[in-house]
């Protein structure tokens, strides 16, 4: 099988994906992120299995893949760097987000792959809650995912008041 995580991060879920013996395909738009999960593949001797692209998720097409796993940066609250291709920095409101960053997301990952895992959270700020979960659910919907079920990923506790994030399972409409 073949997995493709659009926001490929620090290596975990790569790892997950080669401890499961399939191929890989990641993205991110940080350079050295693209290199440090390079490296960890050589290390585990695993580069056979391992393409990571430096390119914005919702510019990459994957070609056909059998899953789609990944936790897409939380609007601005995950801000990795300055570099201007983070979607924080491209798209400044959530609505320009969802519309620029995460529908064309979905949009590829549906046309790719019958299934779709995604962690995403809501946000807590100064003016109120954004339901990032509740706007990924819509934008799914709106391309054609279905939805399946929201898991719930355990966190470490540290100052939260919920000790985990949902994780949403959708298949291909």
């Amino acid at each position: 099988g073949v997995v493709w995580d659009p926001c490929a991060g620090y290596g975990g879920r790569l790892m997950g994906a080669l401890a499961s013996g399939v191929r890989y395909i990641g993205t991110d738009v940080e350079p050295e992120t693209v290199a440090g999960n390079l490296a960890l593949a050589d290390a585990l001797g695993k580069r056979d299995l391992v393409r990571v692209e430096c390119v914005p998720a919702q510019e990459f097409d994957p070609g056909e893949v059998d899953l789609v796993f990944t936790s897409p940066p939380y609007f601005d609250r995950e801000r990795y760097s300055e570099n201007k291709a983070q979607s924080w920095k491209t798209f400044s409101t959530v609505e320009t987000w969802v519309d620029g960053f995460l529908v064309p997301l979905l949009t590829t990952a549906f046309k790719r792959s019958p299934r779709l895992v995604l962690n995403i959270a809501n946000l807590k700020t100064r003016k109120g809650l954004i339901d990032l979960v509740a706007l990924t659910k819509e934008a799914a919907a709106k391309v054609g995912w279905v939805f399946v079920e929201e898991l719930q990923m355990p966190l470490r506790q540290l100052n939260r008041s919920r000790p985990f994030e949902p994780v949403l399972v959708f298949e291909r409409g």
